[in-house]
């Protein structure tokens, strides 16, 4: 066996062509090479479940029973090993549709990647990011995907065992699409909530669906329907009255299957809605009345479980169970890598859902697992700073082993990165031990200098000395030879900001209401070193955004810094005046903001831009 440096001399004359073919598109990656004098690479097919590598002095042998195990296999030639999966589908979800749509590049390489870890599924959540010729309104100005992308995305997807498969949206969800006056005007009931029981509604669902079974070779789809909380509350109720919104909700789930089904598509659904109509309860609440046989579920329908906050194995095992009494012929569970709460991953909490999760779905006998990867308020955390969910979530689907070596090794062959590097970005929000998870460096971050809505959670003050350290730990990574330099070049950017404006505001209405003119004059000279600051972190994130992601979507970040740069010259210009006697007194200074949480608490998740800046109408 032949092993230098950073590579292995292989020999694959002897592999079958699925094999081979999957070996090749992989070689940028595994850092084998080919050639007769290496290793003589075989591959048998098995019928049981599993991949098992044989090591015989010149002779690899990988036996396997689905081409992602063999993929998975290539980064374990040097001993004999084997594993045996705990399901049949190992899924990832990316989320396109949070304003970050992945140019196809990237795509291609994360499904490499993900072939390597022993994915076979990955799940494109595209809420309106696809084409529909007969609506070209859907999707347009927001990166949606060609015919010819997903083709391509496909052909390298199968090339390694991979299905490709969409998840689209039928009821709820369809924020973007009715921001056009043409859907807004006829096809809404409330909300982001479609209008059932209507014809354009259906007509509607039909170019939908019929475009997205000639897009995707898979016959397999998600057809979403979860959250829509308050469905039939809106125009449904004013041109047909009261109703019972169950019955309703029913009604259309088995409109969508039998039309998916003149497709030839199978279809699987979000639980939520059908769990809550069906019983009266949420997942968090045991079944208190159940009405046997009032709405019928048909059994080809697969509904999909989801939660991703729980540590507890019971509390999955159970909520599982009680989907069972639905009627469903499959029961799915989708779990998270939690990068959907601000700019910066959590890992760590990740972590923890993750194996009460999975050994809960072995108990219940769940065959079709997924871990999501949302990009809730847009999509401002790069996937890839989730490697380390990523590779955790692998390697216990696959029945790899979790200690702390091979969770390294499995992501440095995957992604030659260290996996303590990646860990090291959640060091962001780790300011306190008995804090499990905040958002300070996405509400700090917006908060106003001059309204100061979120100025009563600066965390005690420990927050300039402890970003000013973990930008350093940053740019350290960054300096090294990583292929996330632009990954963690952004969140060092992200520190430097927050050193200066984490405190701000609170800074600016302790020297106003001392009266403390010099103090107030040292923060005017401080304004353009803190924008420079906050101005290259915008330019690191579009640098990173332009390699990870299509141009759409950025907007959205330019304007809400575009927004805070404008604010910050505001407050120069406030002070300004005021210092200068222009001004008596600053209105908004002179009013104390009351506490954020209304609690003990000095952290919290807060998210959602829309709700950091202003309590005005955004």
């Amino acid at each position: 066996m032949i092993i230098s440096g950073d590579f292995m001399l292989v020999n694959v004359q002897k592999l079958n062509e699925e094999c081979r073919n999957a070996f090749n598109a992989l070689q940028p990656i595994t850092g084998l090479k080919t050639g007769k004098r290496g290793v003589t690479l075989l591959a048998e097919k098995m019928k049981e479940n599993g991949v098992h590598v044989r090591v015989e002095k010149k002779t690899v042998t990988i036996e396997y029973s689905e081409l992602s195990l063999f993929c998975r296999a290539l980064t374990h030639l040097t001993e004999s090993w084997n594993e045996t999966p705990v399901c049949k589908i190992r899924a990832v979800m990316l989320d396109q549709s949070r304003n970050g749509v992945m140019n196809v590049p990237t795509l291609v390489d994360f499904a490499r990647r993900a072939a390597l870890l022993g994915y076979n599924r990955i799940m494109l959540y595209l809420e309106d990011i696809y084409e529909v010729e007969s609506e070209p309104y859907f999707g347009a100005m927001r990166g949606r995907y060609t015919a010819g992308e997903i083709a391509e995305a496909e052909r390298v997807c199968e090339t390694l065992g991979i299905e490709l498969t969409p998840c689209i949206q039928t009821l709820a969800h369809f924020n973007a699409p009715f921001h056009w006056w043409k859907y807004a005007e006829r096809i809404v009931d409330c909300d982001d909530i479609l209008l059932m029981d209507n014809e354009e509604s259906y007509a509607f669902l039909s170019h939908l669906i019929e475009a997205v079974s000639k897009l995707f070779k898979t016959r397999n789809i998600h057809v979403g329907m979860d959250e829509a909380f308050r469905m039939c509350q809106g125009k449904y109720r004013s041109l047909y009255g009261e109703c019972d919104s169950a019955e309703v909700f029913f009604r259309h789930l088995e409109w969508v299957r039998k039309k998916c089904e003149e497709y030839g598509l199978e279809i699987a659904v979000w639980s939520d809605m059908v769990y809550r109509s069906a019983t009266g309860s949420t997942y968090g609440q045991p079944i208190e009345k159940y009405i046997e046989n009032k709405y019928e579920i048909s059994d080809k329908i697969a509904l999909t479980y989801w939660e991703y906050g729980c540590t507890d194995e019971a509390e999955y095992l159970r909520v599982l169970n009680e989907h069972k009494k639905l009627g469903a012929n499959e029961i799915r569970f989708a779990g998270t890598a939690l990068g959907h709460a601000g700019i910066v991953p959590d890992n760590a909490n990740a972590w923890r859902t993750a194996f009460p999760a999975i050994a809960a779905c072995q108990k219940a006998g769940v065959q079709d697992i997924t871990v999501t990867l949302w990009g809730d308020d847009g999509q401002e955390c790069s996937r890839f700073a989730l490697i380390p969910s990523l590779v955790l979530w692998a390697q216990l689907l696959c029945g790899g082993d979790t200690d702390e070596n091979a969770l390294a090794k499995k992501c440095k062959s995957c992604f030659q990165a260290e996996i303590k590097d990646f860990f090291a970005i959640d060091d962001i929000w780790k300011t306190r031990k008995d804090v499990r998870f905040h958002t300070a460096h996405k509400y700090l971050l917006y908060n106003d200098p001059l309204l100061g809505l979120f100025d009563s959670l600066d965390g005690g003050g420990v927050y300039p000395e402890h970003y000013a350290r973990v930008a350093k730990e940053m740019r350290n990574i960054a300096k090294r030879k990583t292929r996330y330099k632009a990954l963690f070049n952004t969140y060092a950017c992200l520190c430097h900001a927050l050193e200066v404006k984490s405190d701000l505001g609170k800074r600016v209405r302790q020297a106003y209401q001392a009266r403390d003119k010099k103090k107030l004059r040292e923060i005017v000279r401080s304004v353009p070193q803190i924008k420079k600051r906050i101005t290259a972190y915008r330019d690191a994130h579009y640098a990173l955004w332009r390699q990870e992601n299509k141009a759409f979507g950025f907007e959205t970040i330019d304007v809400r810094i575009g927004a805070l740069l404008r604010r910050m010259d505001t407050l120069s210009e406030r002070l300004r005046a005021y210092l200068s006697g222009k001004e008596k007194n600053i209105e908004e200074l002179e009013e104390m903001p009351p506490d954020y949480t209304g609690r003990a608490e000095t952290e919290t998740g807060m998210s959602a831009w829309k709700y950091i800046p202003t309590t005005g109408v955004l």
